[in-house]
């Protein structure tokens, strides 16, 4: 089971969605468990969704809140290079 701390989505805004990306990314990085970066490459991607489906998004994150390129969601990389926009 995941042990990392899942944010309420319902009445986060856009800033809040940002830091939970920094916060996953953190978690990642702080474990080796494959199954719990699993969970956390899922959720990061979930989140990743919602700021797309906003379409306020503005602000890339910075290296330091993304996850490793191959643990990155596909459609993070499609919005930003304005495939999706």
């Amino acid at each position: 089971m995941a042990t990392f701390r899942t944010l309420q989505h319902g009445s986060a805004d856009e800033e809040h969605l940002q830091e939970y990306l920094g916060q996953l990314a953190m978690q990642f990085r702080g474990t080796r468990d494959q199954a719990i970066r699993r969970d956390i490459a899922d959720d990061y991607s979930q989140t990743v969704g919602k700021l797309i489906k906003r379409g306020t998004w503005n602000e890339m994150p910075s290296l330091e809140d993304q996850l490793p390129q191959q643990w990155m969601p596909k459609h993070f990389f499609e919005y930003w290079s304005g495939q999706t926009q």
